[in-house]
């Protein structure tokens, strides 16, 4: 972490990596197959939640270990949909070399062809990076260790899932008419607080949860803990707060985070 600071706040981050954290992750799934810190941040990214090496990097790790035989025979050949990348690779000890291809019939199939961006703008080159990514992981497991070829990954389709601020955890407050029979009480909207609250309340959610010792990402936890803590106000949602109540969620959001925050300012000290 301390590390991942030095890196993160030196400016070696993207929209991808927002916090610290999340060069860290990248440093320690480097490390597993011998890389630096800084060449972590360069060449590891995470794609699908998996550990992921651009194809280049995949390239070097190999020639790195010393397990090639040789060097990388890479080429084009064909036309039309039958037109494929090679690429041939031999390992140290084996009997015969490994060829891996990858053509443009198998990019079809895989409705690959024609998407826009690279396999639009740069064909010939992605169906190198098909190849190359299975040979390399056919041929080395041992030197990648598990890690994915990131173009491949890329192209993997993901379903994307809209999370709203507000994870309802608890079941509606619950009343009773005359005859004991539960009625469900819907909440006023005259009265709740506003907007910019609202935002800034989600906006301080995350520390307060790291306080609690629950990542922000994990759905599950964080509705457990956000619906508990709404619990004692008798609504599932923030929005439906008055506004006094509100800020006094806040305060307690803001304080409990803060003192977080100078927890991890100051952990690399008291660890060293």
């Amino acid at each position: 972490m301390a590390i991942a600071r030095v890196l993160y706040f030196g400016g070696m981050q993207n929209k991808s990596m927002s916090k610290p954290e999340h060069l860290a992750a990248r440093i320690i799934a480097g490390m597993e197959v011998g890389l630096s810190a800084v060449q972590s941040v360069n060449w590891i990214m995470v794609v699908n939640g998996r550990a992921v090496i651009w194809g280049d990097a995949a390239l070097a790790l190999v020639r790195a270990s010393g397990m090639l035989d040789g060097d990388v025979t890479e080429y084009w050949e064909g036309e039309g949909d039958d037109r494929k990348a090679v690429c041939t690779t031999k390992r140290k000890g084996a009997t015969s070399e490994r060829t891996t291809t990858f053509s443009v019939q198998d990019a079809k199939t895989a409705e690959l062809w024609g998407k826009d961006g690279p396999w639009t703008q740069y064909p010939d080159r992605q169906l190198m990076w098909r190849a190359r990514g299975w040979n390399l992981r056919d041929n080395f497991n041992d030197v990648l260790l598990g890690l994915g070829i990131a173009e491949e990954e890329l192209d993997v389709p993901v379903k994307v899932v809209k999370v709203t601020p507000d994870l309802p955890a608890v079941a509606p407050a619950l009343a009773t008419d005359a005859s004991g029979k539960p009625v469900k009480v819907e909440a006023k909207a005259e009265g709740v607080a506003d907007d910019a609250t609202i935002q800034r309340i989600a906006a301080a959610r995350p520390s307060w949860l790291r306080g609690l010792g629950i990542d922000p990402a994990d759905d599950t936890k964080v509705a457990e803990a956000w619906g508990e803590l709404l619990g004692k106000y008798g609504v599932t949602s923030a929005r439906h707060l008055p506004q006094a109540q509100a800020d006094e969620l806040l305060k307690t959001l803001q304080h409990e985070g803060h003192q977080q925050e100078i927890k991890e300012v100051f952990a690399p000290a008291e660890a060293s």
